[in-house]
């Protein structure tokens, strides 16, 4: 189960998951690549302060698979 916090978001988002979160990709609208990361972490703090506003997709791969989240930087 992964959390995303809070939605919608300004300078930072948060994560947290129950397992590792291996790592993580965000893209807006047209599917361009904005943000990505690797960890091994179950909660994570992301800077979004160079996000313009609008909606996101953050895909979150953990060792049981990938998730894909709908998020929106305000």
């Amino acid at each position: 189960q992964i959390h995303c916090f809070p939605n919608p978001f300004n300078s930072e988002l948060k994560i947290e998951s129950s397992e590792p979160i291996l790592n993580y990709k965000m893209v807006d609208l047209l599917g361009k690549l904005v943000q990505e990361g690797s960890f091994e972490n179950k909660r994570l703090n992301i800077k979004t302060d160079n996000l313009i506003q609008g909606i996101y997709f953050l895909s979150i791969e953990t060792t049981n698979g990938f998730v894909t989240k709908k998020i929106v930087k305000e």
